[in-house]
């Protein structure tokens, strides 16, 4: 499976890229596309990653991906462009927040709005349309992280607009490299956790463990909580992307040093 659980969330703090399976079926059985979009308010940049669902055919040509806001207060979808990019060569952008590990990677210079609705809309050369549609969820903050010297951690936070569900994780901050390493993490569904974390999850943390929060949107949590990448059987993800595979959502981050009562 391509690395496709790491672009999404940035730094791994729900889950590992082996449980969850490449939601595209076997080769040469069809022609439709991938599209992983990750939307994000705090962003002045909209990731949006497009690749091929056939493996043995991966070539596209004239890549187009277009962002629409839905128009408020209308009875019927009314749908506003604000943003496209295109191209028509491999764009992998080395270390950028692009990196699903498909082959096209574009970036829309806009900002989203918390609340409102937008939809990704990916093209290709003789390839039918894929879309996707999510709500943004918006910034928030992380009021307070401290552990207890029996291993009890509070944290508090405060509301993330449109989210609907919180994942958080401790983890150890590496100083000698870019990124976390998971040593533990949960689902939270509120703005507030207090519980008991495995010793070897501390001893993992290290001396300075922070936390970390991310706010998701529906689309992000079912495709994150969901498929299987067993020996025996593979179930793929749920997905939100119509005419394609892969998912359309929004996510937002914080961290804060875990203070050490201790």
């Amino acid at each position: 499976m391509r690395p496709l659980i790491l672009g999404l969330l940035v730094v791994a703090t729900t889950t590992a890229c082996g449980e969850i399976v490449d939601p595209r079926p076997r080769p040469g059985l069809t022609d439709e596309l991938v599209l992983y979009a990750r939307l994000m308010s705090d962003s002045a940049r909209q990731a949006v990653a497009v690749g091929s669902a056939d493996d043995a055919d991966p070539t596209l040509s004239n890549v187009t991906v277009r962002l629409l806001r839905q128009a408020p207060g209308q009875k019927t979808a009314r749908w506003n462009l604000v943003a496209s990019a295109r191209t028509s060569t491999v764009d992998s952008l080395p270390g950028s927040p692009c990196s699903y590990g498909l082959d096209y990677c574009l970036t829309l210079p806009v900002t989203v709005e918390p609340g409102a609705t937008y939809k990704v809309e990916a093209f290709a050369d003789g390839r039918p349309t894929a879309t996707g549609t999510t709500r943004v969820v918006g910034s928030f903050e992380i009021a307070r992280a401290a552990l207890s010297e029996n291993n009890v951690l509070a944290a508090t936070w405060t509301d993330s607009q449109a989210a609907h569900r919180y994942m958080m994780g401790v983890m150890r901050y590496e100083t000698t490299c870019t990124g976390y390493s998971r040593a533990w993490h949960t689902e939270i569904n509120g703005t507030s956790f207090e519980g008991t974390i495995p010793q070897e999850a501390v001893d993992s943390a290290g001396p300075v463990p922070t936390l970390v929060v991310s706010a998701v949107d529906r689309h992000f949590h079912a495709f994150l909580t969901t498929g299987h990448g067993g020996q025996l059987f593979k179930v793929p993800p749920v997905q939100n992307v119509e005419g394609g595979f892969g998912v359309v959502g929004s996510i937002q981050h914080a961290s804060r040093p875990i203070a050490m009562n201790r």
